[in-house]
């Protein structure tokens, strides 16, 4: 898909998982104050004495702008990164908009030449994984790392967590009764579910997530889908579009739905509701890239990003799950007591072979 390059200009506020060993067993907004031409803007969210990302402001105003290759759509960024800007005055946000594949073969091919165009990588955590393995990556620890879940960034800073989706079970309420509402994936592959099952086409991330060690594992997680398969669920393509289906009556359980989807279709008034036990969760990563043009202004995009601040603000503007569990916004609703089986970057390594399993399993490809 062409990429689209947008700048941003405006006055408000801002923007915006650990690679070891591999997968592991088991408002209003204010007007702001008149300030000095050049000062950060601490009026929306900002500290107003010892912020640790003054001094790289200074060295990021110096260089003018930052270059951000992201997957984040138009529709978002257009409100999103005007705040970064207000914030940061004389920090100017280009973004080079395209899916997370394109980007990807754009670095690669962009280090081929002998050249690097992008400042910050961020987008799907598979992709990001291949930038690092590319070697096209400097790793960067924020000031806030400390606020992060362990889980969602990587502990030599390689990549950093900055966006998630939740990929669940959900069901039609109208097709389940109560008494049939399920508690963990393991109950999918009960024979009550045959011909009643819906599944995203190629979900081969939350396949992978599942059979991680720290998740099911894969002997067992492959027994679970050999029983799910027994139950000829049908295949459809596109996570929006199989959600719509569910809404619909098309089928009594969807697994692989997007909780923010399904939140959506609640809103609505859909008969859908999902499951709050389990459940994986899809990680958009940031990262550096090693021959940053503007290497200042990219850490302080990045830092900004995964700030409570940018969260904030993504969850607002882009309906976005916040990886900063201070920040205080949140588009719905995640019990703390549900089990999340991150897909981590890393989790790449094995994608291959999960496709070829998937395939033989439910034969999308």
């Amino acid at each position: 898909m062409p990429s689209v390059r947008t700048s941003s200009f405006l006055v408000i506020t801002l923007l915006v998982l650990s690679v070891g060993c591999g997968p592991r067993a088991g408002s209003a907004v204010t007007a702001p104050p008149e300030r000095a031409s050049g000062a950060p803007n601490h009026s929306n969210g900002g500290s107003t004495q010892g912020d640790p990302l003054d001094e790289l402001y200074e060295a990021a105003r110096a260089e003018g702008s930052v270059v951000i290759y992201s997957s984040l759509n138009l529709e978002d960024v257009k409100d999103l990164f005007p705040r970064f800007e207000a914030h940061y005055p004389g920090v100017r946000i280009e973004h080079e908009r395209a899916s997370s594949e394109v980007l990807l073969r754009r670095l690669l091919s962009e280090a081929k030449e002998g050249r690097s165009a992008a400042d910050v990588f961020e987008t799907s955590g598979f992709e990001v994984y291949g930038a690092i393995k590319a070697g096209l990556v400097e790793p960067y620890c924020p000031p806030n790392l400390a606020e992060l879940r362990t889980q969602l960034y990587d502990r030599e800073c390689r990549w950093i967590g900055t966006r998630t989706s939740h990929d669940v079970v959900a069901w039609n309420t109208r097709l389940v009764r109560p008494d049939e509402v399920p508690r963990s994936y393991l109950e999918l592959g009960d024979p009550q579910w045959r011909g009643r099952i819906l599944m995203e086409r190629n979900d081969v991330e939350m396949f992978n997530a599942l059979l991680a060690q720290d998740a099911y594992g894969e002997e067992r997680g492959l027994e679970l889908f050999r029983q799910i398969a027994a139950n000829h669920p049908q295949l459809h393509q596109g996570h929006t579009e199989v959600a719509d289906l569910l809404a619909a009556g098309q089928g009594a359980l969807l697994i692989g739905a997007y909780a923010h989807r399904i939140a959506q279709l609640q809103e609505r008034g859909a008969p859908v509701d999902w499951m709050k036990t389990e459940g994986v969760l899809y990680l958009q990563g940031g990262t550096i890239m090693t021959a940053a043009p503007h290497p200042h202004a990219a850490r302080l995009l990045l830092s900004r990003l995964v700030s409570a601040e940018g969260q904030n603000a993504l969850s607002e503007v882009a309906n976005r799950y916040p990886v900063n569990p201070t920040a205080v916004s949140v588009p719905f609703p995640v019990p703390s007591t549900m089990k999340i089986y991150p897909s981590r970057p890393e989790y790449a390594e094995y994608r291959s072979t999960r496709q070829r399993q998937w395939n033989e399993l439910f034969g999308s490809h």
